[in-house]
């Protein structure tokens, strides 16, 4: 399953869910993929625990550089470590699933 964040795309499920889980991850983007990590933020940039909802950050070798020609853009998308902060606002449950509940802004700009 892959979910789009303009400008990348994160495919953030690893495999398709087997049957028997459809049930108790019913809403779920999925898992990361084995060289991704994730987490999500409070809007103070704090971790947030399992199960609480924030921002979610991710990171891993599939994730853009920056925004070309745009060094303001890059600086308020990516932290220094390499996290890209999606905008997306949802939750990981104990298992690893990843669900996304809201965005931190408007997608569409008039």
């Amino acid at each position: 399953m892959s979910y789009l964040v303009p400008p990348i795309i994160l495919r953030l499920a690893r495999d398709p869910v087997p049957w028997d889980r459809w049930r108790t991850t019913m809403g779920s983007v999925g898992t990361l993929l084995a060289n991704q990590t994730a987490k999500y933020m409070s809007p103070e940039h704090e971790e947030v625990p399992t199960g609480k909802a924030g921002e979610l950050w991710i990171k891993g070798p599939n994730i853009f550089m920056g925004y070309l020609n745009n060094l303001e853009a890059t600086k308020n998308a990516l932290t220094s470590d390499g996290y890209f902060k999606t905008g997306d606002v949802g939750y990981q449950d104990q298992k690893g699933n990843f669900y996304i509940t809201d965005r931190v802004k408007g997608v569409i700009k008039n």
